[in-house]
């Protein structure tokens, strides 16, 4: 049936319309809200079948005009059951669940697949293919939603390609949300989801202050942790609000009314970089704004938190690491800029390692140049290279989403062939956590047709 309806058997991964809870935990279930639909995710990676499902089923989703939004959040309990079927909105208010340390903790939210899978279950080329074409379905799916959006609630790490699920026009952040790179130091690059061209865009959308620093190169090469201001102040989230509102939100959105009647005004789409989308949505609906707007406590239009309402914007520069005030990933590139501006990764190395002995310098400045320094040092040279090679050709404006996740597939499948990848993966299997021995033990041992060759599709 399946197949005569056109719908591929991949979409059969994907849980839908559970009405009594699951027998057993699955990693994702989409669940009707009255007028919006939920996606409950409930374990931080997923297959190729699962990405390739939910791209399927989202990208449905998408042009269905009898709804008004798609709301993605993870799953804490792993039921799929619907937060707001649990606890009523009044006792949601008197709860008083803030007052408690954390009480949903959760560590890791989107991470993608599961990287040491490809050695354990030794995959073939083809079968890893598959893996990471799923990724750039997901991708693909969340950025081009012709009709209701997708509202993204992150309440953990995103990694990697878990941003995938994160290319929305809405991703909000809470108190516990995280973002990292972490494949360099697995010998491992950019997943085909799209990052190596965000990342050099990061501030743009909304005319923010980190547009101006090297935010996204800090981030694609020493694996620094951003945190819910971090992603507010560069655009990888654009809403901040409290985790315990989401039972609130999913009803408030089931509740509005669907896109098809909404009262719509035309505006720059943020967050929208895939191209092949016909016909392009340029109509953004007001009710989910407005939604989003009235439980928001922070958005990314303001460099911070504690920018918000501020008269006199220019008091909230980026400022010298050890003030304590605004982004930290921001401070540290706006401290960093020449550093992270050199045009290789051995000049960016020399410049942290300059900065961490300068005579007369602040503590700060100096123990900030030594951590990023260790954080590089710590990762693979041939990956570094790589990352830093694709960041760099990513930067174009000539280059689109889609051209920057061909040439990122291409160099991901061919370093999950090389050793650095496969002595992480075997130490990771094996449950160790001491440092990989890399191959080479600097940038400057890689030679230059080693790298050359990681861009070759026909290999």
């Amino acid at each position: 049936e399946m197949s005569l309806a056109g719908v591929p058997a991949t979409a059969a991964s994907i849980t839908a319309n559970v009405r009594h809870g699951l027998k057993k935990a699955t990693s994702v279930t989409i669940r009707e809200c009255l007028s919006s639909r939920r996606v409950l995710i409930s374990k931080p990676h997923l297959t190729g079948d699962e990405m390739h499902g939910l791209a399927h089923r989202l990208t449905t989703l998408g042009t269905n005009d009898a709804i008004n939004s798609v709301l993605i959040a993870f799953d804490e309990e792993g039921d799929g059951l619907l937060p707001s079927m649990k606890i009523g909105i009044t006792e949601m208010k008197t709860r008083g669940l803030l007052n408690a340390p954390n009480p949903y903790r959760i560590e890791d939210s989107y991470l993608g697949y599961d990287p040491a899978a490809v050695l354990g279950q030794n995959m073939s080329r083809a079968d890893a293919s598959n893996l990471l074409d799923g990724l750039s379905a997901m991708s693909k799916a969340t950025n081009s939603m012709k009709k209701s959006p997708i509202v993204n609630v992150i309440h953990g790490l995103v990694s990697d390609g878990g941003y995938s699920m994160c290319m929305g026009r809405y991703v909000v952040a809470t108190t516990n949300s995280r973002f990292r790179m972490d494949h360099p130091a697995r010998g491992l690059s950019f997943d085909p989801a799209g990052l190596s061209y965000v990342l050099p865009r990061l501030g743009r959308d909304y005319g923010q202050k980190s547009a101006s620093y090297p935010v996204g190169k800090l981030l694609a090469l020493t694996g620094y942790e951003a945190d819910a201001q971090d992603m507010l102040a560069t655009g990888l989230a654009t809403h901040f609000f409290k985790w315990e509102n989401v039972p609130i939100l999913e009803r408030t959105l089931g509740e509005a009314r669907p896109y098809g009647f909404q009262v719509k005004h035309e505006e720059v789409k943020k967050k929208v970089f895939y191209e092949d989308v016909s016909p392009p949505n340029k109509l953004k609906d007001a009710t989910v704004a407005n939604i989003l707007y009235g439980f928001s406590e922070g958005d990314a239009r303001f460099s911070d938190l504690l920018s918000w309402g501020a008269k006199d914007d220019a008091e909230y520069d980026p400022c010298v690491l050890g003030e304590d005030r605004g982004s930290n990933l921001v401070n540290y590139a706006a401290t960093f800029e020449k550093t992270f501006q050199a045009d290789s990764v051995e000049g960016i190395l020399d410049g942290l390692r300059e900065a961490k002995d300068l005579d007369g310098a602040e503590d700060d400045y100096k123990q900030a140049a030594a951590h990023l320094l260790s954080l590089m040092r710590a990762r693979s040279p041939l990956a570094l290279l790589a990352t830093h090679r694709l960041f760099q050709d990513a930067a174009s404006d000539r280059e689109t989403l889609d051209s920057c996740m061909k040439r990122e597939r291409v160099v991901q499948l061919n370093l999950l062939q090389k050793q650095d990848y496969k002595t992480w993966a075997q130490s990771a299997i094996n449950g160790s956590n001491a440092p990989p021995a890399w191959k080479h033990k600097s940038v400057a041992e890689v030679t230059k047709h080693e790298l050359e060759e990681l861009f070759d599709e026909n290999r």
